[in-house]
């Protein structure tokens, strides 16, 4: 038993420049957010973030063509440590962005996050709605 999050690609994402947007909006959240997580872009085309004192990895890749439906373990028990718990309501953020741009291409997928609380708190249904309208 462990935590994860992840997202279902139901249909590929054609639009580079909307993907590109995107990723500009997860990008400047996440830089809102560097002081709690470990953020690197790297060379192979993926921006990448962790929790701060090590663990497993988010990537997504700069181009549009190489996203697939992709799970990741935020960490490998149901009782994670402080810095943990913030990173897996950033990556928790980062895929709700990618959900309410790309609302009909993408379903997001988690287990036990809710072991990440008071960090993680669901994104309400009525949220998801008006961030897919706006």
């Amino acid at each position: 038993m462990g935590i994860y999050v992840g997202f279902t690609l139901i249909k590929t994402i054609q639009n580079q420049t909307k993907y590109e947007q995107v990723l500009n909006e997860i990008l400047q959240y996440l830089k809102a957010h560097e002081h709690e997580i470990s953020l690197k872009i790297e060379s192979g085309g993926f921006i990448s973030f962790s929790a701060l004192f090590g663990g497993d990895c988010i990537s997504f890749p700069l181009m549009n063509s190489v996203l697939r439906t992709t799970y990741f373990r935020i960490h490998h028990s149901q009782t994670p440590p402080e810095d943990v718990k913030q990173f897996s309501a950033i990556a928790w953020e980062c895929l709700n962005i990618l959900k309410e741009n790309f609302p009909s291409r993408i379903e997001l997928f988690q287990e036990n996050l809710e072991c990440c609380a008071p960090n993680f708190r669901p994104t309400p249904e009525y949220e998801e709605l008006r961030r897919q309208i706006s």
